[in-house]
């Protein structure tokens, strides 16, 4: 896949936003406040139908309405506190997307996590007999990330994955990433924050716009 070359774009520059969006595309936000990004998030996975305020009007309007379309409503989060049960241990979390859906497919959703895991050098050892509560923040964006792999989206959203870590573990963050966008080659990907990064080549092949609150 061609790199898509990465630029910063504040909300009243947004004119320069492309009319179609490409089969493929990945785009990261960096958002002012912390009100922003949930309310970002909401409307993304269907919890508020009213677009956030923030991006009302002129092409935010347009760029964030053309993104949901594409994405036919089929969106996963992988959260930056990985969206765990607490009543339920590690591996269990791991798999319910796949056992909600039928419960009789458990076997292959153990396997499909096991090949997940593998694929990004993790072992599955790390989640079994585990409570959620003894996972770092590492892990419980690990298995969030999985999580949002089992449910194969249109639209993938990084909610602010490299944020809180330290290098190395960043440096994972980018296999996780590189492995989705190989295994969905036609599928969107953006990027959720509310720091900028230290190393901007974290998400490098990322068209970022930078948003910033402007007066109403």
């Amino acid at each position: 896949m061609p790199p898509v070359t990465s630029s910063a774009v504040s909300v009243s520059e947004m004119q320069s936003v492309p009319a179609a969006l490409r089969f493929g595309a990945a785009y990261s936000l960096i958002l002012p406040t912390r009100q922003d990004h949930d309310s970002l998030i909401r409307y993304l996975t269907g919890l508020d139908a009213e677009l956030p305020h923030l991006f009302k009007g002129s092409a935010n309007e347009v760029w964030l309405t053309m993104l949901t379309n594409a994405s036919a409503q089929k969106v996963a989060v992988a959260a930056e506190d990985g969206a765990m049960l607490s009543w339920l241990d590690s591996w269990s979390n791991l798999i319910l997307p796949l056992y909600y859906e039928s419960p009789k497919a458990a076997l292959a959703a153990e396997q499909r996590v096991d090949s997940i895991l593998s694929a990004l050098g993790e072992g599955a050892e790390r989640f079994r007999n585990r409570s959620v509560s003894s996972l770092t923040l590492y892990e419980r964006r690990l298995a969030g990330f999985v999580k949002s792999m089992l449910m194969e989206p249109q639209l993938l959203v990084l909610d602010s994955l490299f944020e809180r870590l330290g290098r190395l573990e960043q440096l994972r963050i980018t296999k996780w990433i590189n492995l989705y966008r190989q295994r969905f080659p036609l599928r969107l990907v953006l990027y959720v924050g509310l720091a900028q990064l230290n190393d901007p080549s974290f998400l490098s092949g990322f068209t970022s716009f930078e948003v910033v609150e402007t007066s109403q």
